[in-house]
């Protein structure tokens, strides 16, 4: 099985590979199918025994992957790994990801620009974990009527979002809800912690009776969660426990995105205040606007899709563990401005939810040149040499303004920026004569 070259549980054979043998070949045979009779996804690996005393001494590797172009009745193994393979260097207990060969090049040349997330002033978290969501997720309705039997409800009532409501950019909310009564709550009217004793609850019940009482008819299920730890961690009343400090961040600027994806959706939050349960992560820190416009851009998913193991299905799961890993090219404030301008616009038409067909149209061109901005700031030679610009031309576009309607603003922005001549549209059009953006462009269609 492939497996092990990107999945955390093999970070320890990956590094014992690396350490103590030289390995010369590796086929990745991908998602082609080798057996008849079993489905799963090989490899073939061929290693060389290294002397102890050259432990860090490491040889580049020829590997390939073999793509559904290769037919095992009728082509030589042989000659398709010689014709479409290449030499990686430098492997370690990182993912082993291999690729196409100018799959490679461009990664290569993008990974080269940036420090992995690990190192940025970045901060991911899972979501929440209630332990038993019947209790703690609520509808609409249900919320509504709470709030009316006793308007305190309304201050432990959230947002939340699951990973199916995630959509690129601004999320497709379900209106539900989250009865959010941490591990560490109530407070003393003092604001003091009130702990594990027989005052939590009376506390707690005259504070949010409507919110006691719907949770009362769960109180034998919400006891048995988990026995070691209710009464002495948390109340039966509130959430499961969690990290100490963490839960303040749902109330920060966020990036959301799903553990579980096929399509890999950004979300970002900056005034919602969307909490999450734990199918899903949250990123918080810096560049997080540029970030975002980075994670749903075509670079982002031809470099780096690879980098996350492949589910059945053609799933891809994104854990911290992988994520983290993923190097970023750095931004300055001023270069981030032309990202923010576009963020903001993608986000305030994504809200609006137009069916106007017009609305629908330029939703997708802001998404061309959200994506044209990233190319240019990768590809900045290229995009010299063809005379092509984005950034300068967005940083001039005005922030929206919340004394007119956004979709009139949204309007007007997009006919200054589709004109025939404006340069954006040209850079828009014309990047594609750029070889690499223009394979990254047919190899990602979604």
């Amino acid at each position: 099985s492939n497996k092990w070259m990107r999945a955390n549980y093999g970070a320890s054979t990956r590094q014992f590979f690396a350490e103590n043998t030289y390995p010369l070949l590796l086929i990745d045979f991908g998602n082609v199918q080798v057996f008849d009779t079993a489905t799963v996804d090989t490899n073939i690996l061929i290693l060389q025994n290294k002397p102890k005393s050259r432990k860090y001494n490491p040889k580049e590797t020829f590997a390939v992957r073999i793509n559904n172009d290769f037919n095992i009745d009728d082509q030589s193994l042989q000659n398709y790994v010689l014709r479409n393979g290449y030499f990686l260097s430098n492997l370690n207990q990182n993912s082993w990801v291999v690729g196409e060969r100018d799959i490679y090049d461009i990664k290569e040349f993008v990974e080269k620009q940036g420090i992995p997330l690990v190192d940025w002033k970045v901060v991911i978290n899972y979501g929440l974990k209630t332990g038993f969501n019947e209790a703690f997720i609520i509808s609409e309705a249900q919320k509504d009527k709470l709030i009316e039997e006793h308007e305190s409800s309304k201050d432990v009532l959230k947002k939340i979002l699951r990973g199916k409501d995630l959509s690129a950019w601004y999320p497709d909310f379900a209106n539900l809800w989250l009865i959010y009564i941490p591990w560490h709550f109530p407070l003393h009217e003092d604001g003091s912690i009130v702990g594990a004793t027989n005052k939590a609850e009376p506390e707690f019940k005259k504070r949010y009776p409507a919110i006691y009482n719907h949770l009362l008819q769960f109180k034998t299920e919400l006891s048995a969660r988990n026995k070691a730890e209710v009464g002495i961690r948390y109340e039966w009343f509130a959430l499961q426990r969690f990290g100490s400090n963490y839960w303040r961040d749902f109330e920060k600027a966020k990036i959301i995105y799903p553990e579980i994806t096929k399509y890999i959706p950004f979300v970002f939050d900056e005034t919602e205040h969307f909490y999450s349960n734990n199918k899903n992560f949250i990123l918080t820190g810096e560049r997080l606007k540029y970030l975002l416009c980075f994670f749903n851009s075509k670079l982002f998913k031809y470099c780096f899709l690879d980098n996350f193991p492949e589910l059945q299905g053609g799933s891809r799961e994104l854990r911290k563990v992988f994520f983290e890993k993923i190097p970023v090219k750095k931004i300055t404030d001023q270069e981030e401005i032309p990202f923010e301008r576009m963020l903001d616009y993608l986000v305030a038409l994504k809200k609006e939810k137009s069916t106007e067909s017009t609305d629908q149209l330029m939703f997708i061109y802001f998404e061309q040149v959200a994506n044209a901005l990233v190319f240019e700031y990768y590809f900045k030679e290229e995009f010299e040499k063809a005379k092509l610009t984005v950034a300068k031309h967005l940083a001039q576009l005005p922030n929206l303004d919340s004394t007119e309607r956004t979709i009139v603003q949204l309007r007007r922005i997009y006919v200054i920026l589709n004109k025939d001549e404006s340069p954006v549209k040209q850079a828009v059009s014309s990047m594609l004569s750029i070889p690499q953006i223009n394979l990254i462009n047919n190899s990602i269609n979604w």
